[in-house]
């Protein structure tokens, strides 16, 4: 037999999700947690994909969205002409974070709209008709 940790058991695994999904919404990346932890990052993921965490986890990380619009003022608040190029990165990089963690509350929001003629509603067609052109009319696309 293998001479690694003794596996836990599930209450213990429950109280290692919560620290972990804790750590997440409070901004911590999962590498973070991983070396401050000493858990592999392949557990952690195995952990927080199972059924019963993964809500969990995507609350933790829609949390941690709203933690980095936090950031984002604080450092939009602080910006000096010596350390906009800095500041930008750093804001950029958080504004990104975010977007990705919580895409409908900081995402850029595309919408399509189709509308018809001075905005109505889009007309379908019900009918074609093939009308024969006489010889005193010449179709131009054909010259």
């Amino acid at each position: 037999m293998g001479a690694g940790r003794p596996p836990l058991n599930p209450e213990s695994i429950r109280s290692k999700v919560d620290e972990i999904c804790q750590l997440v919404a409070e901004g911590k990346t999962l590498r973070q947690i991983q070396a401050d932890m000493l858990i592999p990052i392949g557990t952690m993921l195995g952990w927080l994909g199972l059924p019963e965490f993964s809500e969990q986890y995507a609350r933790a990380r829609d949390a941690a969205s709203d933690v980095f619009e936090t950031d984002i003022l604080e450092a939009a608040q602080c910006v000096t002409s010596e350390t906009a190029s800095a500041d930008r990165v750093k804001i950029d990089a958080l504004k990104w974070i975010a977007a990705r963690r919580s895409p409908k509350k900081y995402g850029d929001k595309l919408t399509n709209e189709h509308t018809g003629p001075n905005g109505g509603p889009v007309q379908t067609v019900t009918r074609i008709e093939l009308v024969a052109l006489g010889d005193d009319r010449t179709d131009s696309a054909a010259t």
